[in-house]
């Protein structure tokens, strides 16, 4: 459970930064809409802990359920 850490911790650090530089208020101010930019995050998250996903079980089907 604690390898799903890690994308949490990455994206809390990257919603941080986010916010110090103001780079999503400026996104909107340049036409960016916030279903997009949600949608975008979804998609960066889903792909990471997909493929940790598939990785763990192809490691764990390989030397663990054999």
């Amino acid at each position: 459970m604690s390898i799903y850490l890690l994308p949490l911790y990455y994206m809390v650090t990257k919603l941080a930064e986010e916010k110090e530089s103001r780079a999503r208020e400026g996104m909107i101010m340049m036409g960016l809409k916030h279903e997009t930019y949600f949608i975008a995050w979804f998609i960066f998250l889903f792909v990471t802990v997909f493929s940790m996903s598939v990785i763990l079980v192809l490691s764990a089907s390989l030397r663990i359920f054999v």
